[in-house]
């Protein structure tokens, strides 16, 4: 083979470095021509042929730069605030009548006229009538302990007909109000005193449907 012949073998070697996982392995069996003419194998040592292909460029893989990080998961929006609405439907007949919406008025000693401080609560039990206009209520009518069992009956019954009637003054249907007397026989307070009588002669509001 002549120099020449060898010399452009050589050249495609290096050209090939480039899909050569191992190119130093090409040039380490390698022969080549001694000055006397006879073929030896090159003992070149692996060093140089890899430090030839590195200046090259073209036999290092450079690692690729990781990955960005993935952007963080989008916050979940906040619920709208329930509305009057939806909190009122929420709420059963015992919760409402423990939150008491609706105020007593009171009365005085035998009598079943509605007082002047009376007026004021009722109106506003009138304004929450009119808002949830799907409710109807009971209004007791009580009495303190003084008189007989049938008199204060008789006195209730006087009492929750007046309540009624002064809601219905104020617009509230009559078909939603009942009325119902229970004398003297479900005191709110059993102490012997007027303080005590003066509570238990009242026009006394139950919700009974929403």
């Amino acid at each position: 083979m002549t120099l020449s012949s060898r010399l452009c073998k050589l050249q495609k070697l290096f050209e090939e470095c480039d899909d050569d996982p191992h190119p130093t392995r090409r040039f380490r069996d390698w022969p080549v021509r001694d000055v006397d003419g006879g073929d030896r194998l090159r003992q070149e040592s692996s060093g140089d042929n890899t430090r030839a292909a590195a200046n090259r460029g073209g036999c290092r893989t450079a690692t690729p730069p990781p990955p960005p990080p993935p952007p963080p998961p989008a916050a979940a929006p906040k619920p709208a605030p329930l509305t009057d609405e939806q909190i009122f439907a929420q709420k059963s007949l015992d919760q409402l009548n423990a939150e008491r919406p609706l105020a007593d008025v009171f009365f005085d000693y035998d009598q079943s006229a509605v007082r002047d401080d009376g007026r004021a609560p009722l109106q506003k039990n009138a304004d929450w009538l009119k808002r949830w206009t799907s409710t109807q209520v009971t209004v007791e009518g009580h009495a303190d302990a003084r008189g007989s069992s049938e008199y204060n009956l008789a006195l209730g019954s006087r009492r929750a007909t007046a309540v009624k009637d002064y809601l219905v003054n104020l617009g509230i249907p009559g078909n939603r109000i009942t009325v119902v007397s229970k004398g003297k026989e479900q005191p709110f307070c059993t102490a012997e005193s007027e303080e005590c009588w003066q509570q238990n002669r009242r026009g006394h509001f139950l919700i009974t449907a929403k």
